[in-house]
């Protein structure tokens, strides 16, 4: 069971990019009554209502003005920032569909009244990936009191200790701890996958089999106009910004997994490359694919020592670039061997083995699957083989420096295997994280 269960997120400057405009409308504010103020001043209002706000300013910079009339005007300056300035912020979307994904349930905790919340969430879509909304309105008193968090404990029946809350404020992140609960103090949201990865969570999962079969289906699933507008859009801004354009290619898709004691059967279907990328990229196209790939960890011995080939993957990398790998790896795609609708990935894995690495089959001892990891963050399937060289540390030297694909490859020894993971742990994919602890453990080389 997770230790953390519910995500309470913040809005203002969590997962809005709220924190600028509304600065601007607080300097705004005091300038039409010929007052400065400053950004220190600010971050003390981040978190108070605005009806406690108006008071600290009238008083502070001796205001002659109404009250209701000075709550007015700067209501109409917030409303206005919401309405046509403040967006989510780049991977807002992104992080929220891995909590959803992961099965985290998620909670909107803010101080920002309901009608400029709900038109944030409407506006972007936001409202689906939320179970709990608590709004400032729900309390008397805002942050950094706690009542809106021991609101929010309330409505999901619990005392907190399965919760964690994510603030950008120093208020925000008091009122969570005075409620009792854990508070990750961030500005940019990929810092919580970090504090999951650290606390209860693994990039990946493990899918233990000595028998693996690739069934290849027709792709039936139906994909609209809109849909396909969408994926259109995505594919085109995501070539604009790449050096290396990428190529547009029929790649495996999983439909389903079927486990049993002998063997996992993996029924697939072909679909466009761009279709995986795009869907990964933006959640709301929903077509929810899940690529299935192939991964390879080369043994070799040399004067009776065991090693191991990592290498570091190119900056153009569509994911986790200048991360570390076991190599050989890649996609499986419709140019890869089948006979009779099953697909032979192994063969596909050695033409990746010769392209990456500049070692021909005819070096290959045995080749052989253990195990499927599913790397969680990017909904990835990867089947994963032992690949045992019959050949000389010198040879296979030589050979990736003139064909590898990547950058920095690195020959290890297995005995410093897990020494390795230990010193560059946050920089390795989760494939290879999965396939390493599974050999590992079973080699009993426990890290």
């Amino acid at each position: 069971m997770k230790k953390i269960e519910w995500v309470a997120l913040d809005l203002d400057g969590t997962i809005i990019d709220s924190t600028n405009h509304l600065y601007n409308v607080y300097k705004a504010f005091l300038k039409e009554f010929n007052c400065r103020g400053s950004r220190k001043e600010f971050e003390k209002l981040n978190g108070p209502k605005l009806v406690e706000i108006i008071s600290i300013l009238k008083k502070r910079y001796n205001i002659n003005e109404k009250k209701s009339n000075l709550i007015k005007n700067y209501n109409n300056k917030i409303n206005f920032a919401y309405k046509n300035k403040i967006y989510p912020k780049k991977n807002t979307k992104k992080i929220l569909t891995f909590l959803k994904q992961n099965q985290y349930k998620i909670g909107l905790v803010t101080s920002s009244n309901k009608k400029n919340t709900d038109l944030i969430l409407k506006k972007n879509d936001l409202f689906k990936y939320f179970s709990i909304i608590v709004y400032g309105d729900d309390v008397s008193r805002a942050k950094p009191y706690p009542d809106i968090y021991k609101t929010f404990l309330k409505k999901i029946n619990s005392y907190g200790r399965n919760v964690l809350a994510v603030e950008d404020s120093q208020n925000g992140y008091n009122s969570a701890k005075n409620a009792g609960i854990d508070c990750l103090k961030i500005n940019n949201l990929s810092g919580l996958i970090k504090k999951l990865s650290e606390s209860d969570y693994k990039t990946y999962e493990i899918i233990k089999s000595i028998k693996i079969q690739v069934q290849i289906k027709p792709f039936k699933k139906k994909i609209s106009s809109s849909q396909k507008r969408r994926i259109n859009t995505v594919w085109k801004n995501e070539q604009k910004n790449r050096k290396k354009k990428l190529f547009n290619s029929k790649v495996l898709s999983l439909k389903s997994i079927l486990q049993s004691k002998k063997q996992v059967s993996i029924n697939s279907n072909f679909v466009d490359y761009k279709y995986i990328i795009a869907d990964r990229l933006d959640p709301i196209i929903g077509l929810n694919l899940k690529q299935v790939g192939i991964s390879g960890m080369i043994l070799f011995s040399h004067r009776k020592i065991n090693y191991t080939l990592f290498a570091k993957r190119s900056k153009n990398s569509t994911e986790y670039p200048g991360y570390y790998e076991l190599v050989p790896s890649g996609n499986l795609d419709n140019l890869s061997k089948q006979s009779k609708g099953i697909l032979e990935y192994k063969s596909k894995l050695l033409v990746e083995l010769e392209e990456e690495a500049g070692i021909t089959a005819s070096n290959v001892k045995e080749i052989f699957e253990i195990c499927i990891i599913n790397d969680k963050n990017n909904n990835v399937y990867d089947i994963c083989c032992l690949i045992k060289l019959k050949i000389s540390k010198t040879d296979l030297t030589r050979n990736i420096r003139k064909s590898i694909e990547y950058s920095n490859p690195k020959i290890v020894r297995i005995k410093d295997v897990p020494q390795f993971i230990k010193k560059n742990n946050k920089k390795i994919i989760p494939t290879t994280l999965g396939l390493l602890t599974y050999y590992l453990k079973s080699a009993k080389l426990i890290y």
